[in-house]
């Protein structure tokens, strides 16, 4: 699915933070193709140590509501 995506260039990841337990796992990366930039959070369901199934968000850069910025921390990267 991923290798058909259009893209600029060959993709870059970089690799936030990860945390994992016994049966799941979650990933924050941020990807580019040298033109496009994007924030990706993937969770993982693990079976004996492999991947089962992979539940993915790829969240918009945005505003807060002005009453609601006190309680927020713009992302970079």
């Amino acid at each position: 699915m991923n290798a058909e995506y259009p893209a600029h260039g060959p993709w870059m990841f970089m690799v936030n933070r990860v945390v994992r337990g016994t049966n799941a796992a979650v990933s924050e990366v941020s990807v580019t193709d040298g033109v496009v930039k994007a924030r990706a959070i993937s969770f993982f369901e693990l079976n004996s140590g492999k991947i089962a199934k992979i539940v993915e968000y790829w969240p918009e850069p945005g505003t807060p509501p002005h009453d609601r910025s006190h309680l927020t921390e713009r992302l970079t990267g």
